[in-house]
This record gives structure tokens, C-alpha cells and sequence, in this order.
């Protein structure tokens, strides 16, 4: 568990004084008092739940140290610790640029594509119209906009 019995009493008090004050405006001080001592008390065991799950929430897992393991331990351990450390990725990341000089020119730069491909990779959308005003007359549409306007 987190904490101690302190942690215990000192959420009770916080939940005697709040039903205190906030019953205190529709009841008479004695009877706000009683139900802020059975406040007390439920806050009191309220915190016990609260500080086992704080503790659960808190507690480090510590993996033990091994200098060297067997197949069997390294099984058993597996999921217990976590790998921090990044693999080196220099050589990938050279063989990447290499890859890339190479269909290039030997200064590394490539050669700009012609018209002809550029037009061909590249396609504008052209959507057909759901509804087409080309061939509805004024009548119509004064007709629609009058239905809708309501008049």
C-alpha cells in the first residue's frame, strides 16, 4: 500500500467537511454534523482501496541482474525488461544514398522529366455533375426557390 493510516484520516476529514459545509445549507448543523461523521468514516475506508490500487499503480517491477542466462531463463525473463538502446543505422542509411546516386548522374542529381511524362502521370479529376443547370429553363428554377422560400 501507498502512504499510511494518515492519508486515511486525512481523507476523511476532507469528506466530513465537505458534506458538512454542503449540507449545512439545507439541514441544521446537527444533522449536517451526523452525516458528515458517517462521511468520515466511509472516506476513511474508501482510502484503504484507493491507496492498494495507488501502490499497484506505483510499484516499480524491477527485472533482477544476470550476468549471464541460459535459453531457459532468457525465456522465463522475456517481457520484463525493455531495450532503451537504438540499433546503429548508419550503414542502412548510406545504402539508402547510394541506392539513390546511383540512377542519377554521377553528380547525384536527376534528370528533369520530359513534358510528355510529367502530363502523363498526372491526371486532373473530372467528376461528372450530379444535377446540370444547362438545361433547366427560369421558370423552373424560380419555381424551386419559391417551394423552398415558401412562398
Amino acid at each position: 500500500m501507498y502512504g499510511s493510516w494518515r492519508w486515511n484520516l486525512g481523507f476523511g476529514i476532507f469528506g466530513l467537511l465537505a458534506v458538512f459545509f454542503i449540507g449545512l445549507s439545507n439541514n441544521p448543523w446537527a444533522v449536517s454534523l451526523l452525516r458528515g461523521v458517517y462521511a468520515c468514516i466511509a472516506f476513511f475506508l474508501l482510502a484503504y482501496p484507493l491507496r492498494y490500487i495507488l501502490g499497484l499503480l506505483l510499484s516499480t517491477n524491477e527485472a533482477p541482474v544476470i550476468d549471464e542466462v541460459q535459453d531457459e531463463d532468457e525465456q522465463a525473463l522475456s517481457g520484463n525488461t525493455v531495450n532503451y538502446v537504438t540499433p546503429d543505422s548508419e550503414e542502412d542509411l548510406n545504402a539508402l544514398l547510394r541506392d539513390q546516386l546511383a540512377p542519377g548522374s554521377s553528380e547525384g542529381k536527376s534528370e528533369p522529366l520530359a513534358n510528355n511524362e510529367k502530363t502523363e502521370q498526372f491526371k486532373p479529376l473530372n467528376p461528372t455533375k450530379l444535377v446540370s443547370t444547362d438545361n433547366i429553363q427560369a421558370e423552373q428554377l424560380t419555381k424551386a426557390v419559391r417551394h423552398l422560400t415558401g412562398e
